[in-house]
């Protein structure tokens, strides 16, 4: 990039006003650990025209565990009135709760050997060659969507597409990405589009789940789960509640998890003594320790780099210290996640690997009251996915990541044998 023979922020502060954002987002966007340490070093709480950037460990935290200052506003332009798009709300509190109680922790073990029996097909299925993203990292927690969370009767190329551009829409079309009003327009049109076709399905598939439990179905699935628990009118959870929470289950798995898996098979597969090191793990038989080397790896190169947020009034973040920075009601706040993960004080040696370190130091999914759903079942599904490809015979990238312009990977072509 042209000017990096001088340090970022002076570079940013030789940059005229109206092109500011654009160059700093770019970094964030580019994920430039170099970039984060300087912010961390010389101006933790950085302003530009159009948002705030949140850089050191601590002052990330202050933002994702105050929802009351620093809400989730800016989702619901795209998630309406679905409980993730509110704060501390009756329907946030009762919905998660309701959700999280279907997604028993008790089901994990079943969650990974389902997990390893789809994804040894599609390796199999294939013959030394394979496109990570669209046939094996995309496709793996399609099925888990159809199997484990009862969203049957559709194909994997429409559940993709689906999850596709409503994670587009939600996440990367925002007032503070740089956007043409072309992409914005295409990216809003995909995401309608998407909500149709899912809408339609939602209206075939709930009554067809319904015939199917009140004939005395056995299946045992997250939605049948939903449809067979009897919800008093007191607790609040209608019908309709309960088909505003079924997309969420597609939604917040598939894109996510087809990054996270790609991302950490393209670090290992560029580390080859942490594979080895992993692949000897597995040998072995230790599955937790394995784990630990996909979450650090994960680290370096998260599926975001940050998260955001509004503030919903005048407030001073970080206060009572030298960076303490007023922001005005109304102030688009990113915290850098990625940035936080890099923090000495409280990830040591942080350009060091280092497995082993805290799953809940972590900020993969996010924290406090937005915090993954889906954190748990993540837990094993994205490591599981790994474990199937970095055990074949001499696995090997046969070209880089490609993302296409995009935010997500587009495609990633391994070999092996």
């Amino acid at each position: 990039m042209k000017g990096l023979d001088m340090n970022f922020l002076q570079q940013l502060d030789n940059t005229p006003e109206d092109q500011k954002h654009a160059l700093v987002k770019g970094w964030v966007d580019s994920r430039s650990l170099k970039f984060y340490e300087e912010l961390r070093q010389n101006r933790p709480i950085l302003s530009d025209p159009v948002c705030t950037y949140v850089a050191k460990y601590e002052d990330v935290m202050e933002v994702l565990r105050r929802p009351d200052i620093f809400t989730v506003d800016l989702y619901k332009s795209s998630m309406g009135d679905y409980m993730l798009a509110q704060d501390d709300t009756a329907i946030h509190w009762r919905e998660k709760g309701i959700m999280q109680s279907m997604l028993n922790w008790d089901d994990l073990a079943m969650v990974r050997q389902a997990t390893s029996e789809h994804a040894c097909k599609l390796v199999t299925g294939n013959s030394g060659t394979l496109d990570l993203v669209d046939q094996y990292s995309r496709l793996v927690p399609t099925l888990i969507v159809q199997t484990y969370f009862g969203l049957n009767g559709c194909s994997t190329d429409d559940l993709c597409r689906w999850s596709y551009w409503n994670q587009y829409e939600s996440f990367h079309n925002q007032p503070f990405d740089v956007l043409s009003a072309e992409e914005r327009a295409e990216i809003r049109q995909n995401f309608l589009e998407a909500g149709k076709e899912m809408k339609a399905f939602l209206q075939e598939l709930l009554p067809r789940r319904i015939a199917e439990i009140r004939g005395e179905s056995s299946a045992d699935d997250i939605l049948a789960r939903m449809l067979r628990t009897q919800y008093p009118p007191s607790v609040g959870f209608p019908p309709e509640r309960l088909a505003r929470n079924v997309p969420g289950l597609l939604i917040g798995t598939v894109e996510t998890t087809a990054q996270a898996v790609t991302q950490v098979v393209h670090y290992f597969l560029g580390h080859t003594g942490i594979l080895e090191e992993a692949r000897l793990l597995l040998a072995e038989n230790k599955v937790q320790e394995f784990d630990s080397y996909v979450w650090e790896a994960l680290r370096f190169d998260p599926v975001t780099p940050y998260q955001f947020r509004i503030s919903s009034q005048d407030y001073t973040l970080a206060k009572g210290t030298s960076r303490a920075t007023f922001l005005k009601a109304g102030t688009m706040v990113l915290p850098l996640t990625l940035s936080a993960m890099f923090d000495e004080n409280y990830f040591p040696n942080p350009h060091v690997f280092t497995p082993g370190r805290s799953f809940s130091d972590y900020l993969h999914f996010g924290y406090g009251m937005h915090e993954c759903l889906g954190k748990y079942v993540a837990s094993v599904l994205v490591p599981e996915m790994v474990r199937n490809i970095i055990l074949l015979p001499n696995v090997r990238s046969e070209s880089p990541i490609e993302y296409g312009g995009t935010p997500y990977p587009k495609h990633y072509h391994i070999a092996w044998g």
